[in-house]
């Protein structure tokens, strides 16, 4: 989507152009390394990011921006956008609009999912796997999804046109994350029902010689 700017996905990048943080570069609030929708350009902290139409836990250094690379996705069956600024009805984080990430329901039997692959000229390979299972009854259903996903990661040194850094130096961070969803509704009258949707996830990710404004912070302390 041409709406959607890819200054905050720290998958390519953790120093990002997007206006995240507090600090003096803005990105600095994303050295944890994840990623966001940035809609319009205003930053992830002006879009919406809703799950099912609930909102998430933000996080980043500080609690700026909803990390969307934690949620696995072989449990998303759509994403809707509203280019529009709807802060009126949700607030100031949606100035810019919101998107909701809807996840698979009504989902019936099991299915596995494999991926790999990597760059033409070498490096930045990535491989996922995930397993996901549902069952559906009369009045409800529920679904589970594991998803692994491994990202090799790139240096510059893997790049002929690009100089020395004087050391390693991480065009793409290495990323490796552990995601486990569940979802279940159960029918508990004609006008009544229970359901749930929980998330866990695990991401661990190492990237070396990136400068962010954070440094001069924690060199004083």
């Amino acid at each position: 989507m041409t709406e959607n700017y890819s200054g905050t996905d720290a998958l390519a990048t953790v120093n990002t152009n997007g206006n995240v943080g507090i600090f003096e570069q803005g990105a600095a609030g994303n050295i944890f390394g994840g990623a966001g929708f940035n809609l319009k350009g205003l930053g992830p902290g002006s879009t919406l990011t809703l799950v099912n139409g609930h909102r998430l836990a933000a996080g980043g250094l500080d609690g700026a921006t909803v990390d969307i690379s934690q949620i696995p996705l072989s449990a998303i069956d759509h994403i809707e956008v509203l280019d529009d600024g709807a802060s009126a009805i949700y607030g100031s984080d949606a100035v810019a609009g919101v998107v909701n990430i809807i996840t698979r329901h009504e989902f019936e039997g099991a299915e596995t999912g494999l991926r790999y692959g990597r760059a033409t000229q070498g490096g930045a390979v990535e491989s996922t796997a995930s397993q996901v299972v549902g069952k559906n009854w009369n009045d409800g259903n529920a679904m589970a999804d594991y998803e692994f996903d491994d990202q090799g990661g790139l240096d510059a040194s893997q790049r002929p046109w690009i100089g020395s850094q004087g050391g390693p130096f991480s065009l793409i961070p290495e990323n490796r994350r552990q995601s486990v969803y569940f979802t279940g509704r159960e029918d508990i009258s004609g006008n009544s029902a229970i359901s749930a949707d929980l998330l866990y996830s695990d991401r661990h990710f190492e990237s070396n010689g990136v400068q962010n404004a954070t440094n001069a912070l924690f060199n004083d302390l």
